[in-house]
């Protein structure tokens, strides 16, 4: 009734239900599979498991556990009832900028502002998760090795998966924020559609593969790296979405949009590559196998379109800008970002050709 499979000596059980595994792994001592089913881990109950998780959050290690992804689903919960209290508080923030930015915005247009407010609050609270989320990470491992340079990820995550419990509540509550974004979703679709909707549901999905997947194989070290860079960067889209519904100045929005640019060039499109999918295809690959492995790199070279298709995206926003459009969406509303610069180029062109028009009247008159 259980399947062994062999790794470098260490004979691991799996389950019948967990029998389709097998051929995701490498049959050599680096393989998951093993430290996944550590039975000094999985024989306890989940009580004892958690009351030593908790007891000693920050000296213990462990091989990541079943029992760890318990948190996950808890932590998603846990997030959403923290966001519909926070999102009170930050209402009431949002109503005072507009206050002093534009006090007449409310009154002239109340359905537009009711809108703002909603997209306001929930970008507030994604900028305070990630910010605050972001600060940890570095906290925690920034004076590490691995964080300075990440080719060293795999000489620990592979051979010698333990992780404090602490490291690991890191990585389940951030997998919890992404699945609580992904239910968030499709419930704000029923208040406005983004334009980048079908972008958005491939990002949340495949976000959730690579942090439960990553988390599986124990690879927590270059998975934090993932997680840090899209952090960072989406602060910044954040804060200037923020600065848009809230009415801030033109000057204001172009400094925040500049660094919108930057940061998503930076650690989307360069140090999201180079640390991650560059890093993981060169030092990761498992031998006689590592399917399950080199999957996780496809998703992670999905969402690296994605950051190239978002970046597009982002660069048309000051380009409206500079073509007149003052309601822009950084991704969500793009499209119509593109039809006010098109409309401006159009206008122009009409207005030259009426006046080339004018000319030739005015000469046939003369004559």
């Amino acid at each position: 009734g259980e399947v062994v499979v062999e790794s470098g000596g260490m004979d691991c059980a799996l389950t019948p239900s967990l029998s389709f595994l097998v051929p995701f792994y490498s049959d050599t001592p680096l393989s998951p599979t093993c430290n996944m089913r550590n039975p000094s881990l999985h024989d306890q109950d989940p009580v004892a498991y958690f009351t030593r998780f908790f007891s000693s959050p920050a000296s213990s290690s462990d091989y990541p556990c079943k029992y760890d992804f318990i948190l996950i689903p808890v932590f998603a919960i846990l997030l959403t009832l923290i966001r519909l209290v926070a999102e009170r508080i930050l209402h009431r923030i949002g109503c005072f900028l507009i206050s002093v930015n534009q006090p007449e915005f409310p009154l002239k247009k109340p359905e537009e502002y009711a809108m703002k407010m909603i997209k306001f609050r929930e970008q507030a609270f994604k900028m305070t998760y990630h910010g605050f989320i972001g600060l940890v990470a570095l906290v925690l491992f920034g004076g590490s090795e691995w964080w300075a340079n990440p080719d060293i990820c795999q000489l620990t995550d592979a051979s010698t998966i333990k992780f404090t419990p602490l490291f690991k509540l890191y990585y389940l509550l951030q997998t919890g924020f992404h699945l609580h974004s992904l239910v968030y979703h499709y419930i704000e679709r029923t208040n406005h559609k983004r334009d980048d909707d079908i972008q958005m549901q491939v990002h949340h999905f495949a976000t959730m593969f690579l942090t439960i997947g990553s988390f599986h194989l124990g690879f927590l070290k270059v998975g934090t790296l993932v997680l840090y860079t899209h952090d960072i960067s989406d602060v910044f889209i954040a804060l200037t979405k923020i600065a848009n519904y809230t009415k801030f100045s033109d000057p204001t929005l172009a400094v925040l949009l500049t660094s919108v640019v930057f940061s998503w060039a930076y650690y989307r499109l360069y140090r999201f590559p180079k640390d991650v999918i560059l890093n993981v295809w060169e030092h990761f690959d498992l031998p006689n196998g590592g399917l399950f492995l080199k999957s996780l790199n496809w998703v992670a070279f999905v969402l690296l379109i994605l950051h190239w298709i978002w970046f597009y995206q982002i660069i048309q926003i000051p380009l409206a800008m500079v073509a007149g459009n003052k309601e822009y969406d950084t991704t969500e509303n793009w499209k119509e970002a593109t039809k006010q610069k098109e409309g401006s180029k159009k206008g122009a062109s009409a207005g030259k050709k009426g006046k080339s028009q004018h000319a030739k009247s005015a000469h046939i008159k003369q004559q």
